[in-house]
């Protein structure tokens, strides 16, 4: 292994399983933990939507800052701001005090997920950029997978007021660690150059494309959980393999689309579509799941799809924008996934609670699947 793929890659990626894997631990089960606090549809999809809609101020401002500052700084502290998510989680249950706190923990998880990008962005080699992307994506879905059935197996025998601490240990050592991220090189683009880069029609394409694949993000983080255990009426362990375990699966397969997307840049458009296909037939079909097997394998289906949009967004990223200006470029895709997660959660958190949530999976399904129409119908821009 040499030190720059260490220093550049590696390193910076197991900053980002540290932080997804603090943060899923409660995610996967936050509308769980939210009922329990008995928090309504409406107060958990308020909640879940301020946790993303801080970003709607603050990513376009973050990814102009990554090409302006040291973003092992902005890294530090994003990881603090969600140290302090976690204290208050702890110790408060009431929902105008979650709301803070929920906001705070927006702030911190935007910051990080832009700055700690923006860095292994600027040091992509050019000849391995989609396996380094690969492993980026490979180390996120990972510690996601882990995440899930690791704190299905904990809430069996613990309450979420257990996981708490655990994930904020892991929180700790990744703030440590990421005093020792390199310094980057700074520039200060103007704005009329991002703007120039994001008028091109294929960045158009896929922002529109992104916003309609990404409302889905609502029913796997609030329907899912809900729908497995307390309509399928699946515990706490089979919850945990729903959500996460079938992350394993496509974590190596991310792997493996990062290598075929350097060897064949022709054959990433064809991922994307299929990729939106079976993300969204596995919403459709989970829409009518009655098992925990059924659940499992319409999971595998949904999650391939989802990993093969998301390491094909990687890599374009990577090919459409300059490097001195990629932390401002790339926010915007980020912008596109919260405006429309945050309004997924709206509606996902209260339309579920009328017409029944595991109804919702057809709604999501339903906009993935006029994204993919999209691709195919815009293929030759590609």
């Amino acid at each position: 292994m040499s030190s720059k793929l260490f220093k550049h890659s590696y390193f910076p990626s197991s900053l980002i399983f540290g932080e997804v894997l603090a943060l899923n631990l409660f995610n996967w089960f936050a509308a769980l933990f939210l009922i329990d606090l008995g928090m309504t549809g409406m107060e958990i999809g308020v909640l879940l939507s301020v946790f993303l809609a801080t970003a709607l101020f603050t990513t376009l401002p973050f990814g102009y800052l990554s090409d302006c500052f040291q973003l092992k700084r902005m890294v530090s502290f994003g990881i603090a701001c969600l140290i302090l998510f976690f204290v208050g989680l702890t110790y408060f249950t009431s929902f105008p005090m979650l709301l803070a706190f929920f906001f705070v923990g927006g702030v911190g998880a935007n910051l990080f997920k832009t700055s700690i990008r923006a860095f292994i962005f600027k040091a992509l080699d050019h000849h391995k950029e989609g396996f380094e992307l690969g492993i980026l994506e490979f180390v996120s879905v990972f510690a996601t997978a882990i995440a899930g059935v690791f704190g299905g197996y904990l809430l069996m025998g613990f309450s979420f007021g257990d996981i708490f601490p655990i994930s904020l240990l892991v929180l700790a050592i990744v703030f440590l660690a990421s005093f020792f991220l390199d310094k980057n090189v700074l520039h200060k683009p103007r704005v009329r150059e991002y703007r120039g880069d994001v008028s091109h029609k294929i960045v158009i394409v896929l922002a529109v494309v992104f916003f309609l694949y990404s409302f889905h993000g609502a029913a796997d983080d609030i329907s899912a959980p809900i729908v497995f255990r307390d309509v399928i009426g699946m515990n706490m362990i089979e919850v945990g393999y729903a959500l996460g375990g079938v992350l394993f699966l496509a974590a190596l397969f991310s792997l493996y689309l990062g290598k075929r997307f350097d060897k064949f840049h022709h054959f990433s458009k064809w991922a994307l579509f299929f990729g939106l296909l079976l993300s969204s037939g596995g919403h459709f079909l989970l829409s009518t799941a009655t098992s925990f097997l059924e659940v499992m394998a319409y999971r595998v289906i949904h999650t391939l799809g989802d990993i093969s949009v998301s390491v094909f967004m990687l890599t374009e990223v990577a090919h459409l924008f300059s490097k001195k200006r990629i932390g401002g470029d790339y926010s915007l895709f980020l912008f596109v996934a919260i405006i429309a997660g945050a309004a997924g959660r709206l509606v996902i958190g209260t339309v579920g609670e009328i017409i029944g949530y595991q109804q919702t999976f057809l709604i999501t399904g339903s906009l993935t699947l006029l994204g993919a129409l999209i691709i195919l119908a815009t293929h030759e821009e590609f």
